[in-house]
């Protein structure tokens, strides 16, 4: 019954790799496995089998849902535009309280929060369900440029988990400016500058391949950081 349940969560951490503006490492942290996934990976040699019966079926959760739902969203995007998008927005800012009620500080101050919350929603929710009225709807070019971008863009989705994870892994083991690094790799130091060089030579095409590249070699870089991390640690 304990591995189905971290099957189920490890489904939704994959989930929300695949939707865009949602981490898995913030679904982690709302389903209360964050710091016990930090901790499995971070000691992975000292207890082994515990950790490896953590983590696969977690790893497992995040293969299956991003086998099978890549296509549900995709469908659900290219036949039901804007009930999907508002999805998103919900799946973003939806999460936000829960986040806050991690933070240590004073109850007055996630009060505010929780109101500029709900106003913030409302506001972006009336916004996109008018944006027909103030965009149009759009031609079949726009639907098929969408669905071919998504398809290039978020062709390593999948690896986008590890990159935040291993940013919080280093910041917890008191590694703070390195995890800080790490949480930068993929937008700053991969996909801007490829953003740029890509799309002058290649056009728009270009900004769709940097996409998945940035996505592949902050997956590369968090590895080998953390690799070097836990080698030294087992010494």
């Amino acid at each position: 019954m304990k591995n189905l349940i971290l099957l189920v969560k490890g489904f939704f951490m994959g989930i929300a790799n695949i939707i865009p503006g949602v981490s898995g490492g913030t679904i982690a942290i709302i389903l209360g496995i964050y710091e016990q996934f930090i901790a499995s990976i971070s000691n992975f040699f000292k207890n082994f089998k515990e950790n490896l019966k953590f983590l696969v079926p977690v790893a497992l959760g995040i293969g299956l849902s991003i086998l099978i739902m890549s296509g549900v969203i995709n469908y659900s995007y290219e036949h039901f535009p804007l009930p999907t998008m508002l999805f998103f927005v919900g799946l973003v800012i939806g999460g936000i309280p829960m986040l806050c009620k991690n933070v240590k500080g004073k109850k007055e101050s996630k009060e505010i929060s929780s109101y500029v919350i709900a106003l913030l929603t409302f506001s972006l929710v009336i916004f996109m369900a008018c944006s027909e009225l103030i965009f149009g709807t759009g031609s079949d070019l726009y639907f098929q440029f969408a669905e071919r971008y998504l398809k290039i863009f978020m062709f390593m989705t999948f690896a986008n988990g590890i990159q935040p994870m291993s940013s919080g892994f280093f910041t917890s083991i008191g590694k703070a400016k390195l995890g800080i690094v790490m949480s930068l790799t993929r937008q700053v130091l991969f996909l801007l500058p490829l953003i740029i060089i890509f799309s002058l030579i290649l056009g728009i095409d270009g900004v769709m391949y940097a996409g998945p590249i940035a996505d592949a070699a902050a997956f590369v870089l968090a590895i080998l950081f953390a690799r070097r991390e836990l080698v030294a640690m087992k010494k």
